[in-house]
């Protein structure tokens, strides 16, 4: 009965096409839970019936005297004592079926989350690789065609493909960042720095995008503390949120950058009056190659701007925090701990 009971679920679960592969594998595990739960409770039913048996087989001798009531009373009661067992067991299997898919349920989510992340992370990344690449293919491939020996259409080809390298570049860097906060800390070294002049020095590094969009940049600090920081790895992480606020804010919009100090923190804020992010995506925006909705067809992101920067300003033992309103701008709230 195991075997065919076995068989049926195998065939029914590998024939349907429409089950994914992870209520597959809930399905398979409830089932050796149940299978498990069966044999046990059958050998411990098996067990408790006999004993109770033979007790009550010794109780009925030693109290009625003709053999043939003797034998009418033991098999009257064993057959009553069988079918509560059944019952019995019958309902804790049951019960046993229902926990144990739930509990399967429990244990398999971070599984098919991960691989659901795995999944994503291919797909986007081949995306973003294949974007840029399909770009300087139809340059190259419309400049080899052109009859014209123009010196200037070659020289816009070899430009365009250096941004496109630069992309990629860009990608892989941030692919390799990512790996590697998946095998432990960034960093172990970490010096004093005064948070106020650390900032102000990577917002001069954005003059000429800013100047480009006519952005007007608010810088508003005060006196800091120094803390411990690791200087490359923390920069990485504002850069990419300074880049961030540039790229969906609208042109001659502004950006207010705020650095003070807060108790024993440093707080950093950096707000924008952009095209904000929808209440929808805000619970996803550190999610690895997750995309705003405004920003999905936006080839300048790969979507691991944010995540990257979390690792890192977690690794600082800091918090970031996103307020964001659709059509008014995003507010990116760090806090870092002296």
């Amino acid at each position: 009965m195991m075997q065919k009971l076995r068989q049926f679920m195998e065939l029914d679960i590998s024939s349907n096409k429409n089950i994914n592969i992870f209520t597959r594998a809930r399905l398979r595990l409830t089932f050796y839970y149940i299978l498990i739960a069966i044999i046990i409770t059958s050998l411990f039913s098996f067990v408790l019936y006999v004993i109770m048996i033979n007790e009550i087989k010794s109780h009925v001798i030693e109290n009625v005297d003709e053999e043939f009531f003797q034998d009418e009373i033991i098999e009257n009661t064993a057959t009553g004592v069988q079918t509560d067992i059944i019952l019995i067991d019958i309902s804790l299997i049951s019960l046993i079926a229902i926990l144990s898919y739930f509990l399967s349920g429990k244990t398999l989510k971070p599984i098919a989350k991960s691989m659901e992340a795995q999944k994503r992370f291919s797909a986007e990344a081949s995306h973003d690789l294949r974007t840029p690449l399909a770009i300087m293919q139809t340059d190259i491939e419309v400049t080899l065609s052109s009859k014209s020996n123009d010196i200037n259409q070659y020289k816009k080809t070899l430009e365009s493909n250096l941004e496109e390298v630069k992309k990629m570049s860009m990608l892989a860097s941030n692919l390799l960042m990512i790996a590697r906060t998946e095998d432990g800390p960034l960093f172990t070294e970490m010096v004093p720095v005064e948070m106020d002049h650390f900032i102000e020095k990577i917002i001069l590094k954005f003059k000429k995008q800013t100047e480009a969009k006519k952005i007007n940049v608010k810088f508003i600090s005060e006196k800091t503390n120094p803390v411990n920081i690791s200087p490359n790895y923390f920069e990485r992480a504002i850069q990419n949120i300074i880049q961030n606020a540039i790229n969906y804010t609208n042109n001659e919009g502004e950006i207010v950058i705020t650095v003070k100090q807060e108790n024993q923190n440093i707080a950093i804020k950096i707000e924008d009056n952009g095209v904000g992010i929808k209440e929808s995506d805000l619970p996803y925006v550190f999610d690895r190659f997750y995309k705003a909705s405004h920003s999905r067809n936006d080839a300048s992101g790969s979507g691991l701007g944010l995540p990257i920067a979390k690792k890192i300003i977690e690794q600082h033992k800091g918090n970031i925090a996103i307020k964001s309103k659709e059509g008014f701008g995003t507010l990116v709230s760090i806090n870092i701990p002296k």
